[in-house]
């Protein structure tokens, strides 16, 4: 199917941080008048947890949860099973077994009386993400509702069609999922319009890792097109980083300070800012994928915005080595 950008009026805020995003999250939770949902990979931050609780406990909200099966709580499930089912919510874990990856990670509300409300982005309240810069997109309108049907028809998990049919309409409103459960990967695509070398426009890569060779032929390719690339990670593979460096793509380390765990892959002023990493189980094709993963794709001034946010968090980091300096050091990892 054909992606869409972000209505021009979707973004309604854009919180830059890990401790800020985490303290503005706790805040509109405790402020919610109508059901939360959520998509998470982990949640342990002790002030989340207690802001959910109190906002259950004073009947100002219903909570329901989606999270991953491998780590469904963080050692908090119970608390959280208690704070959703106990109050008519629901409590649901991705996939049928560990396999599979609940990494998406956004945040719905819908109160009572005003416009429902859609947080995507990388945020996840634990107590590291005090260490991070992440970026959280918060999205109104017609984005938000469409994201809030995905993550509904995944809790309800019986008609995978259906599942499917709300990934495929919130991708026509950019707000993206990849969901190798129901066979969509809209994120992927994604990436690899931004990555194409067909693609005229200057490429920038951030990332928190790379270790997939497609992802680094498709950065390649893009350097020997003529496209201008600039590439931020901060982990990568031995064999992605030597081949990068080998091809003389303009890519670096970023360390030091917060930790960038910021994802975004833009051509030009179009890309989208994703929970995917460069990694197998996240952009792999159909027979590796396991990863379930949020994004949105933006366009215009939008994407002016998100991406000038994303270039400050690495061009904040107090360390950037190149990739030339860190295969002659020859001490990277052969996986990450």
């Amino acid at each position: 199917m054909k992606l869409a950008p972000l209505p021009a009026d979707a973004l309604r805020a854009l919180h830059v941080g890990g401790t800020q995003a985490l303290a503005a999250l706790d805040r509109r939770i405790a402020s919610a008048s109508g059901d939360i949902a959520m998509e998470l990979n982990q949640i342990a931050e002790p002030s989340t947890i207690a802001a959910i609780e109190r906002s259950v406990a004073e009947g100002n909200t219903r909570v329901h949860l989606l999270a991953d099966a491998r780590v469904p709580g963080g050692g908090y499930e119970d608390r959280l099973r208690a704070a959703s089912e106990g109050a008519g919510g629901r409590y649901v874990t991705y996939g049928p077994t560990d396999e599979s990856w609940q990494h998406a990670k956004t945040f719905h509300f819908t109160d009572a009386h005003g416009d429902p409300e859609t947080w995507v982005g990388n945020l996840a309240p634990i107590p590291k993400a005090h260490e991070r810069t992440e970026l959280s997109l918060v999205l109104g309108g017609d984005a938000a509702k469409a994201a809030r049907a995905v993550t509904d028809a995944t809790l309800e998990a019986t008609d995978s069609s259906a599942i499917a049919d709300a990934i495929d309409a919130a991708g026509r409103l950019g707000v993206l999922f990849n969901d190798p459960l129901v066979g969509r990967s809209n994120v992927t695509n994604a990436i690899a319009e931004a990555t194409d070398a067909a693609n005229g426009a200057d490429l920038l890569v951030i990332t928190k890792g790379i270790q997939h060779p497609p992802s680094t032929t498709a950065i390649i390719d893009a350097h020997n097109a003529g496209r201008q690339v600039q590439v931020y990670v901060r982990d990568i593979a031995r064999a992605d980083a030597e081949r990068l460096a080998e091809a003389g793509v303009d890519a670096w380390q970023v360390s030091g300070g917060l930790q960038p765990r910021v994802n975004v892959f833009f051509a030009g002023d179009r890309g989208v800012a994703t929970t995917s990493f460069m990694w197998e189980n996240m952009v792999g094709d159909a027979s590796v994928a396991t990863s379930r993963d949020s994004g949105v794709l933006l366009d215009g001034a939008q994407g002016r915005l998100v991406r000038a946010a994303a270039l400050e968090t690495v061009h904040d980091m107090p360390t950037h080595t190149s990739i030339e300096e860190l295969v002659r050091r020859g001490d990277l990892p052969d996986t990450i």
